[in-house]
């Protein structure tokens, strides 16, 4: 940690904006089974802002000087602004899919040569974004070409010759004078405008500049810090030489192995040496199979809890959920009661084990989130009415989890439902159903029977 700390605050001054992404991938941050790349720099931020950081316990627990890196203009020059539409993030390896989160846009220095949304803009137009209203020519000859300007390939479609000095004119009428000080009179009245209109060693300053933009933008190339400067480079991507190594299945990995032994158990023969031969098809395969066991148990709990009982009443289901250490993670593991009956005039009480997911944050408000979004995905939203509570231990912050996580799947089911829709769900002859949340309180932990 001293070093990524050391490394963050030592990057020069630079007049850009740096997305989190590009900046993580100029300072090498690690990421691990846990975490991602994004979630190791929010933990430097984080030190930095406590003056502390790391495990007591561990030996690890450092001290730095404290500051708070989201004002701009403090003692360590070092600021960011989270801003823009949530992004997906590459999490730890443990986790199935990207997290979503917004943003964060670092600045070196205090001065930078554009505001940040103005080079947002830029930089969508220097790509052919359709979002900023481009004519579609212009778009798609951005789009296919800025990649094969920032490398200074000879045929970059027209891309030097006619977009470099219609952003060039862009960051001139934006207000910036440091790079474009004048513009010459060679721009026709639809606002194309020729390279003869600039000096051309404000040009070709503006040809780096745009480059670094694209890369702090992590659009395309990466940022790396030379002579006390800021400079940026393709990423390296040399050609594969043919391998001269023997078939991989030959030697199989652990995860063809598997495959090849679930191979075996459901078609009673081999595998054959094509299947086995791909790595990432075993791989989906055994994926698709908890995706396919887990849509039949929702599609057979949607016959079960659509019925009533012979009373009339309808039916709910109950969760439990609790944190626990699996191999020194976090593990927040939920499980909901269920019908196991084949036979819909039997009831079997059953759980169903809905997710074991990494706890990166050991909260009652993380807890409950997880909970829902879970809940919800696995059963869809119409049929998550039915929920009726949970069962947690006396813990104050389990008690919570389960209050947050039935307030927030009544929240989704009001915001996503409106007028009939919305009183056939929670409404029972013009009433609404007075449901409460179950609360187990025992002095152990939680254990589903």
């Amino acid at each position: 940690m001293p070093r990524l700390i050391y490394e963050l605050m030592s990057v020069p001054d630079i007049p850009i904006w740096i997305h989190e992404t590009a900046l993580c991938k100029m300072l090498s941050m690690p990421s691990g089974e846990v975490y991602g790349q994004n979630s190791a720099l929010t933990c430097i931020i984080s030190t930095i802002k406590k003056g502390k950081g790391g495990n007591a316990r561990e030996g690890t627990r450092i001290a730095v000087d404290s500051c708070d890196c989201s004002i701009a203009g403090n003692r360590n020059r070092v600021s960011f602004q989270e801003t823009g539409a949530p992004e997906a993030f590459h999490a730890g390896t443990l986790y199935h899919s990207p997290t979503q989160q917004i943003p964060c846009w670092f600045r070196f220095g205090h001065t930078t040569i554009l505001k940040l949304v103005d080079q947002k803009i830029l930089v969508a137009e220097a790509i052919g974004d359709k979002s900023v209203g481009l004519e579609d020519d212009v778009t798609i000859r951005r789009r296919d070409n800025y990649s094969k300007f920032f490398v200074q390939e000879s045929d970059d479609g027209g891309y030097l010759r006619l977009d470099v000095p219609m952003l060039a004119l862009r960051l001139y009428q934006m207000g910036d004078r440091s790079i474009i000080t004048a513009v010459g009179n060679n721009v026709d009245p639809e606002g194309d405008v020729s390279r003869r209109a600039f000096r051309p060693s404000e040009l070709e300053k503006f040809e780096s500049y745009l480059r670094l933009l694209l890369s702090a933008s992590g659009k395309h190339g990466k940022l790396r810090k030379s002579n006390n400067t800021v400079v940026c480079q393709p990423d390296k991507n040399p050609d594969r030489q043919a391998s001269t190594e023997p078939p991989s299945f030959l030697s199989p990995s652990p995860i063809q192995l598997v495959g090849a032994v679930l191979y075996f158990l459901l078609f009673h023969e081999p595998i054959p040496k094509d299947l086995l031969a791909s790595q990432t098809a075993a791989w989906n395969h055994i994926h698709r199979l908890f995706y396919i066991d887990n849509a039949l148990a929702s599609r057979k709990f949607h016959k079960f809890i659509t019925r009533r009982t012979e009373h009339g009443f309808r039916w709910y289901f109950y969760s439990s959920s609790n944190a626990s250490k699996h191999h020194n993670n976090n593990r927040l593991a939920l499980v909901i009661s269920t019908n196991s009956s084949e036979d819909p005039n039997r009831i079997d009480p059953s759980f169903r084990h809905l997710s074991s997911a990494v706890s990166a944050i050991k909260t009652s408000e993380f807890g409950a989130a997880n909970n829902c979004k879970t809940i919800i995905n696995a059963l869809g939203l119409e049929y998550a009415s039915n929920y009726g509570g949970g069962t947690n231990d006396n813990a104050p912050d389990a008690q919570n989890e389960i209050r947050l996580t039935f307030q927030e799947i009544m929240s989704s089911l009001e915001q996503e439902f409106g007028g009939e829709e919305l009183e056939d769900l929670l409404y029972e002859n013009g009433v609404r159903l007075q449901r409460t949340f179950a609360s187990c309180m025992t002095f152990t932990n939680t254990e589903p029977t």
